[in-house]
């Protein structure tokens, strides 16, 4: 074995780990850029949530016997709520995205994240065009309203004020 054979088989070998190297450098790279943009997601609805509990501890401390809302009237700022909540899980892990989408509906009710996922931005202007173009299409009568909305529709001692809190703190934890 003479020394161009040793010198050549190094620079060959030396090529291939340094860009092996370099492959699983980039990669992990972009593995950790992935998570913390997930987690900053994440964060974003950890802390609408938290902000939509206070709102109902707000509701449930002044001990209103009626309820801020009409129990069959349909509330379209729901729709600009749900609408932060909504974008921000579309850019979560495939399971976690699919939880929290699942919980979502329990919140806000399935028509209203069905239509959210419709709209291009959280304006009051995306949010009535969404319901009005529903309301002329199909009457919009089968509206079943999530938890969120039944609780602002009850006695602020309800059941349904607790059950919005409990389903709001299982989001805060996903």
């Amino acid at each position: 074995m003479d020394w161009i054979t040793v010198a050549v088989s190094a620079g060959i070998s030396a090529l291939v780990s340094g860009s092996i190297g370099l492959g699983i450098a980039s990669q992990t790279t972009v593995i950790q850029m992935r998570a913390q943009a997930r987690e900053e997601y994440r964060q974003a609805i950890v802390e609408q949530a938290r902000e939509l509990q206070r709102e109902l501890l707000d509701f449930q401390d002044s001990n209103n016997p009626q309820g801020n809302r009409e129990k069959d009237v349909f509330a379209a700022h729901d729709l600009s709520t749900a609408w932060k909540f909504v974008t921000a899980a579309r850019r979560l892990g495939w399971f976690r995205r699919w939880w929290t989408m699942w919980l979502l509906r329990r919140v806000f009710g399935k028509w209203v994240v069905e239509r959210v996922r419709l709209m291009k931005d959280d304006s009051g202007q995306s949010a009535f065009v969404a319901h009005v173009g529903a309301q002329f299409r199909n009457r919009a009568t089968g509206i079943q309203s999530g938890s969120l909305h039944d609780a602002f529709a009850s006695p602020s001692d309800s059941q349904e004020v607790k059950r919005a809190l409990l389903e709001l703190r299982i989001l805060e934890r996903l």
